[in-house]
């Protein structure tokens, strides 16, 4: 028992209404209220802020694919502009040794031509130093430590140039000096030293274009697959003219048993330019096109292709020049031809590259801008919520709380019917919380709604699109059908724009957007990839004919004219085909495919199909 004796409790007792002695009840616990309440707000928010964390995760890791590939562009552009240095360099650097073996030097060839056949040594090694470090600030991430093998690889190449069989210049190690045939051996051995380096050069470069194809994580924006796509192809044709020209340069200095593997050098570098040159003529796209076609028929690279099929059609024999000269001027004509030819079309290469390289840069930049954007909506969109939701909790809460409060006092002061009265208001605020809680409701969906949707036309927009993909080819691996995909391309869609203003064009897509969910109807499911790209998917597909017949109808829907302001509008669409046989490819790959199609067949003449 407890020891303590009872408290009395001095209060006078207060009778009821009824006359009857109130019932003593247990207080009521008024947290468990906000329990409740925090319990109905909070499972929802945490929903929301966890779908808010993955779509922003996805904007960051799109920012960072976009941000290395712009990096890898820049490495690019860094690495030609090198790898064109060092073949400045090393004709600089041969040219004295190997003209001696015609009689002549670099100063008289250049006076006899009228203009600076080859630059000093002095100017062009300045040259190849500011591009070394050019190249290492802006391409470490893909050359690792090449540069600077490279460095090291070069400045043992100049000590040869300079007369020194190893170490630095010093008074006890004075430069070597050689006879006539000793001049043509050191130009042969340097010339196959610097071909070397630029078969390095060549190296580091191809991996910087793979890292803008390959190094991004997802598919990215289709701006920047199809820059980076025009890109890999501009540096192919680049570095195989660059093959072809460092070929024509080195037969004035191959011994006369090198020249025949020289000659074939230069014909199958030849032949895989002009392949590759005819492939850009083909593919490429504005404003790239155009830059290649003033190229492609202009004097320096249609001159330049007379020249090597002339040389390449020579016999070995006709390159075995004297020890000691002097040549004839026809000998010296090719010489400087070779010379001012290849410098030039080289120059004009690199430019093409490096406007390419651009190209991506910059789309790469505008989707990093995007991303960054979508991560800044969709954090204010998302704490906007939280803190509607927060409110509503304070506000009803308290609001809930009073009531109660009225309620206990009202039933033991004031009897049943103030009860009654009470409950009513309590029945009004909890209509209330739900109303707060359906428009959160409503606000959570209209925001998943905006994350998953384009804005302009309503379809599912290109991040959702590419889950949906990956969802249809793992039912189509399970189910074992095809997929098809038609990857839809406007035509003309940008004159629309320019003529008759945004308002015109985006009028133009919502049009196009409900015509090709009225072709596709339940069959298949329509995303916009942005700008005027569309992809629809077709679940299941019966063939890769039945998929073209798909895109015939809607070329033939997107072709009709279209009504705005008084005008008719027309556009058209270039549709390319690829289907997946029980989802034996991936998304990527699967738009890879489709992405390619709709290439060929706008460079077929537009408004067609092409199946890939």
């Amino acid at each position: 028992m407890d020891p303590r004796p009872p408290v009395a409790d001095d209060r006078p007792e207060q009778p009821s209404r009824t006359g009857l002695r109130p019932v003593e009840r247990p207080a009521v616990r008024r947290s468990s209220v906000w329990h409740y309440l925090v319990a109905l707000a909070l499972l929802p928010s945490v929903a929301l802020t966890v779908g808010a964390a993955l779509a922003v995760r996805d904007r960051i890791s799109a920012a960072s694919a976009a941000d290395r590939t712009e990096r890898a562009a820049d490495a690019v552009t860094r690495l030609d502009e090198l790898r064109l240095a060092v073949r400045t360099e090393a004709d600089t650097s041969v040219a004295d040794d190997a003209l001696a073996r015609l009689g002549t030097t670099a100063e008289a060839l250049s006076r006899a031509a009228g203009t600076e056949i080859v630059a000093p040594v002095a100017r062009a090694r300045r040259a190849t130093d500011a591009a070394l470090a050019a190249a290492r600030r802006d391409a470490p991430a893909v050359t690792g430590g090449g540069i600077d093998e490279l460095a090291a690889h070069l400045a043992t190449v100049r000590l040869r140039v300079d007369g020194y069989a190893s170490g630095a210049p010093s008074a006890a190690r004075p430069a070597i000096e050689f006879d006539a045939a000793g001049r043509a051996a050191r130009a042969w051995g340097v010339a196959a030293s610097f071909h070397s380096l630029d078969d390095v050069l060549a190296g580091l470069e191809r991996a910087a274009v793979a890292a803008v194809l390959d190094g991004r994580e997802g598919a990215g924006d289709t701006d920047v697959r199809h820059a980076a796509a025009e890109l890999a192809l501009v540096s192919r044709v680049a570095l195989l003219g660059g093959d072809r020209s460092a070929a024509l340069r080195r037969l004035r200095a191959a011994p006369p048993s090198a020249v025949p593997g020289v000659l074939a050098e230069l014909r199958d570098a030849d032949a895989a330019y002009r392949l590759a040159a005819a492939e850009a003529a083909a593919t490429l796209t504005e404003p790239l096109s155009a830059r290649w076609h003033e190229y492609a028929t202009g004097t320096g690279a249609t001159s330049l292709d007379a020249l090597v099929s002339a040389t390449a059609a020579m016999p070995a024999v006709a390159f075995a020049a004297p020890v000691t000269g002097p040549a004839s001027p026809a000998v010296l004509d090719q010489v400087v031809a070779a010379a001012t030819r290849t410098a030039a079309v080289d120059g004009t290469l690199a430019e093409l590259t490096s406007g390419a390289a651009d190209r991506v840069s910059a789309a790469a930049a505008a989707e990093r801008g995007g991303a960054v954007n979508a991560v800044v909506a969709v954090v204010a969109a998302t704490s906007a919520v939280l803190v509607l939701t927060l409110a509503v909790l304070l506000l009803v809460g308290a609001d809930v709380r009073r009531r109660l409060a009225g309620l206990a006092t009202a039933a033991r002061r004031q009897g049943l019917d103030d009860a009654v009265a009470s409950l009513s208001q309590v029945s009004s605020t909890a209509e209330q919380l739900a109303d707060a809680v359906r428009d959160r409701e409503r606000l959570e969906r209209e925001l998943s709604h905006q994350a998953t949707h384009d804005a302009l036309t309503g379809l599912v927009n290109r991040h959702e699109g590419e889950r949906l993909i990956e969802d249809a080819l793992r039912r189509s691996r399970d189910a074992g059908t095809r997929l098809g995909m038609l990857f839809v391309d406007l035509d003309h869609f940008k004159g629309v724009n320019e003529t008759h203003g945004q308002h015109a064009g985006d009028h133009v897509l919502q049009v196009c957007a409900a015509r090709l969910e009225a072709q596709v109807g339940e069959r298949g499911l329509v995303c916009r990839f942005g700008g005027d790209e569309f992809v629809v998917l077709l679940e299941p597909v019966a063939s890769e004919f039945a998929a073209i017949d798909a895109g015939e109808r809607i070329v033939a829907s997107l072709g009709a004219p279209i009504s705005y302001d008084g005008h008719e509008l027309f556009v058209g669409a270039s549709v390319g085909v690829a289907v997946a046989e029980a989802g034996s490819i991936d998304g990527e790959e699967l738009l890879g495919r489709s992405d390619g199609a709709v290439y060929r067949a706008k460079a077929a003449g537009r408004g067609g199909v092409v199946a890939r």
